[in-house]
């Protein structure tokens, strides 16, 4: 089976596991608020664009994150 028929048939995952495991390792990420939102299963082409996005916002706060520490190294010299 393609990847492409098998995204076609809607298949449903459960990331219930995913959702807890994340919680207890970054209690404190941004993004767990928006995957708790997320169902227990969820179809697998909706998963693929949630993870875009949720990966996309991780790049972001990690680029900021960045930029606010090399800032912040600046201003302690």
């Amino acid at each position: 089976m393609s990847l492409k028929s098998w995204l076609e048939e809607k298949t449903k995952v459960s990331i219930s596991k995913l959702k807890h495991s994340f919680a207890k390792k970054f209690p404190d990420s941004p993004l767990l608020p928006m995957l708790m939102t997320l169902p227990d299963k969820i179809d697998t082409s909706e998963l693929i664009g949630q993870s875009l996005i949720l990966l996309e916002i991780l790049d972001t706060e990690s680029a900021n994150n960045l930029n606010l520490q090399r800032k912040s190294k600046k201003v302690n010299k």
